[in-house]
């Protein structure tokens, strides 16, 4: 978790150049829609295999898949949709890094507080590099990405702790 926060905020002062150069060669959106086709392909995958072949589960993975993606697909601006898979990331390894040290609707609130921090701190440190900006919009995304994933380590949990 801490290696992916540290790739995460490092990679800030890059990121210009690389939207730059994939927009330059038309490769910006196929680049962003690939992304998140296998982001959330490998979302579905990990959580798939919880539902045991069983109809309930299935089907709420299933919906909440759904649900997932148009959220991400409408979101106005391919750096949303970056920050949905950013963040959706860093919610899963922090929920499982947390795992040891809290447990409960504890777990579930630490892990929000904690990407809400790395969000803020990711927003705040692009206001010192040309051409980034502190975004708002970009914040709400991070708070969003990780609000969706918690609710769905939720609902996987919830399976879970009921197939025992």
């Amino acid at each position: 978790m801490f290696l992916y926060i540290a790739a995460l905020l490092l990679s800030v002062p890059f990121m210009w150049e690389l939207e730059v150069f994939l927009r330059a060669n038309h490769l910006l959106m196929l680049t962003v829609y690939t992304l998140l086709a296998l982001y959330l392909a490998i979302v579905v995958l990990l959580f798939f295999r919880f539902t045991e072949k069983k109809i309930a589960p299935f089907v709420v993975l299933l919906g909440y898949s759904v649900l997932y993606a148009f959220i991400i697909i409408r979101s106005r601006g391919f750096d949303k949709k970056i920050h949905f898979i950013e963040y959706g990331i860093l919610t899963y390894l922090t929920f499982s890094a947390c795992k040891k040290r809290a447990s409960g609707w504890i777990r579930y609130a630490l892990t929000f507080f904690i990407v809400i921090l790395v969000g803020f701190a990711d927003e705040a440190l692009q206001y010192f590099f040309p051409g980034r900006s502190f975004d708002p919009k970009d914040f709400i995304s991070n708070l969003e990405a990780s609000a969706l994933m918690v609710l769905l380590l939720f609902i996987v949990e919830k399976y879970r702790l009921g197939k025992k």
